[in-house]
């Protein structure tokens, strides 16, 4: 017999939903239990105390965790100047977090026993379970609830870095990109990070008079970087399927290149609500450090969208402690913030093939609603979308696949992407022609990526401003031969080179 959950039911007698070794499952009372079923029952009552033992601490300091963002916040608020980005932030991050619960942890059991229907609609549940049991979750399909992993049951904990080895190595690149929180907020548009040398923004870092800085999306550095959970599912890694096999030396796309990353942050540091590009399945390990990282579970991101207010249903803060995992369902609107003195995550972001769709409706709404994200559109975005639309017609038998109703409603959407995509170009193109500033988020077609590869080029150039408010030279480019760059795209194996 194998009990998979209980509940209390009448006049305080257990019940347990238990599963025969013949696959019948039924309900029973303790008293009902055969005697040859008793050790099992033992167990199972054993293992619930221990959960309930961590469960009951978690809660404790997940409570704690939020007074403590509430404290750190409002003393930033009233010491920052009028105006400045700390000021109005933190303001606003206050308003959102005075409804922020602990909310309701369930068991994986529990998850995984209760009809799907339960969990399409906002709820303040969350997983609370340890990797074995994430992987048994995980192999079920995409999650449609966050799973925290305590350092308890972390199969990862013992493998966590160190903050002040980490900054070393930061120091052996030349320049870091991170964002302060005392500069005055714009009126409008993007907030971009501050560029410095290495060695002073590490030194800014550690010097606690600072104030706060966030270092976001560092290159991952650390081996093995996948949570134990996921690293033997393979359906969990289909983005860069695109890539030539054995292929060393060329450099990835925006999109291969983010899927794993760091995160760095000084007492004070926050985000205001967004989701994570193109419906990202997130991983986040807690190397060092306390983060309070209030959510909304399963809100609708449209809806929340189109209002520009505050997303409806329970805003859940989930505490991320040093050794925890947190593996966040795509579409998830969050807002991190940090409470401890200092804290390093490492992450990592996943697609599954039956999220195809989900991907590319919320992909939609990020172009159409630009601020709900705090990153472009990715320029490998359609080609790594249209080869698994390939190898779902294809019916591949790598993976398990959504039904061919939802397959033709991908393809109607990527269309209509790409026509979305191909008229913001054309508009972009036009304002660098004019000399405007380009302050559309959407940076299209890896103008970056194309800028290093024609390094050697001559450039008749001027100033066009792109999404992250990164400065480039653009305009008319010419090789040695004098002849424009976009006719030479191929030498250059640039097929999606846009030059304005």
């Amino acid at each position: 017999m194998k009990i998979l959950t209980h509940r209390e039911g009448r006049q305080g007698v257990w019940e347990y939903r238990v599963e025969r070794k013949d696959g019948t499952k039924l309900s029973v009372t303790e008293g009902g239990v055969e005697e040859r079923d008793k050790k099992a029952l033992s167990e199972y009552k054993n293992q619930h105390k221990e959960l309930q033992d961590v469960k009951d601490l978690y809660l404790k300091r997940a409570s704690a965790a939020i007074l403590n963002a509430h404290k750190i916040l409002t003393s930033l608020r009233d010491e920052a100047k009028p105006r400045s980005r700390m000021n109005i932030e933190a303001g606003d991050y206050l308003v959102a977090i005075n409804s922020c619960t602990v909310g309701q942890p369930v068991t994986a059991a529990y998850y995984t026993h209760i009809n799907n229907r339960k969990w399409n609609k906002p709820t303040d549940n969350f997983v609370f379970c340890s990797s074995r049991d994430a992987e048994e979750i995980l192999k079920r399909g995409p999650p449609l609830l966050p799973n925290v992993i305590p350092i308890d049951w972390n199969n990862d904990a013992k493998h966590s870095l160190n903050i002040s080895e980490f900054l070393e190595q930061l120091t052996i690149g030349p320049m870091l990109e991170f964002h302060g929180f005392e500069r005055e907020l714009p009126q409008q548009g993007y907030v971009t990070p501050v560029k410095l040398d290495s060695k002073l923004a590490i030194d800014k870092f550690k010097d606690d008079a600072r104030g706060p800085l966030n270092f976001l999306n560092l290159r991952g550095r650390k081996p093995n970087q996948v949570p134990s959970c996921l690293a033997r599912l393979p359906e969990y890694h289909i983005i860069g399927l695109g890539t030539e096999n054995g292929k060393e030396g060329k450099p990835g796309g925006d999109l291969t290149r983010s899927i794993r990353f760091h995160l760095l942050a000084s007492k004070g540091a926050i985000h205001s609500a967004h989701i994570n590009r193109h419906g990202m399945i997130t991983t986040i390990f807690n190397e060092e450090g306390d983060k309070l990282w209030p959510l909304w579970v399963r809100a609708n991101v449209r809806d929340w969208a189109e209002s520009r207010a505050l997303p409806t249903g329970p805003l859940v803060g989930l505490l991320l402690a040093k050794g925890y995992t947190l593996i966040q369902p795509g579409g998830t609107i969050h807002m991190p913030c940090t409470i401890g003195e200092r804290v390093l995550l490492s992450g990592t972001m996943h697609w599954h093939p039956r999220q195809v769709l989900q991907i590319l409706q919320q992909t939609q709404v990020e172009i159409e609603c630009p601020h709900v994200t705090n990153e472009p559109v990715s320029g490998q975005f359609l080609g790594e979308i249209s080869l698994i639309l390939r190898l779902w017609k294809a019916n591949t038998p790598l993976f398990d696949w959504g039904s061919q109703e939802d397959l033709e409603e991908c393809e109607s959407i990527l269309k209509r992407l790409q026509g979305m995509l191909c008229t913001i170009k054309k508009r972009k193109r036009g304002k660098a022609k004019a000399g405007e500033d380009i302050d559309s988020p959407l940076t299209l077609f890896v103008i970056p990526t194309a800028i290093v590869h024609l390094r050697n080029a001559d450039f008749v150039t001027r100033s066009c401003r792109l999404a992250g408010g990164e400065l480039v030279q653009l305009a008319q480019a010419f090789d040695g031969d004098q002849l424009p760059i976009r006719q030479r795209a191929q030498s250059f194996s640039m097929g999606h080179l846009q030059l304005c």
